[in-house]
């Protein structure tokens, strides 16, 4: 195993919000992946991320909220390590930028809004064509 990574296997749900929040950084190596709930989670628990710019983690993540890199081993390497080497205020302020981009984008509170608008338009679009 590589120096600093840490093994933890299954662990119960309500620990890993602490694990996350208390890791050196959560890094997600998925080369594809509709949406990452478990990064999501992560990054709304105060961990830093680190995912491929190659998934959805490119929608969660922005170069202030996280660490993303390119969908190959070479890129997780380097992000693991440039997160690694950041300051405790450099961190700091990334996790917060993080957390506050997945309140303002992906809590229920706008993400119900916005499935409800795509289902009224479709439910829109489904009667016109039926109506033709």
């Amino acid at each position: 195993m590589p120096d600093g990574i840490v093994p933890l296997g299954l662990r119960p749900r309500d620990l890993l919000a602490r694990l996350y929040k208390s890791a050196g950084i959560c890094c997600f190596p998925s080369l594809f992946e509709f949406l990452n709930y478990t990064c999501l989670v992560a990054t709304a628990s105060g961990g830093l991320v680190v995912g491929s710019s190659r998934t959805e983690m490119a929608e969660m993540l922005t170069e202030t909220s996280g660490v993303l890199v390119p969908g190959n081993v070479s890129g997780l390497v380097v992000g693991r390590t440039s997160a690694l080497s950041m300051s405790d205020e450099e961190r700091t302020r990334m996790k917060e930028a993080a957390q506050q981009r997945i309140r303002d984008r992906f809590d229920n509170g706008v993400i119900i809004p916005e499935l409800r608008d795509v289902y009224n338009e479709i439910t829109k679009l489904s009667a016109q064509r039926n109506r033709c």
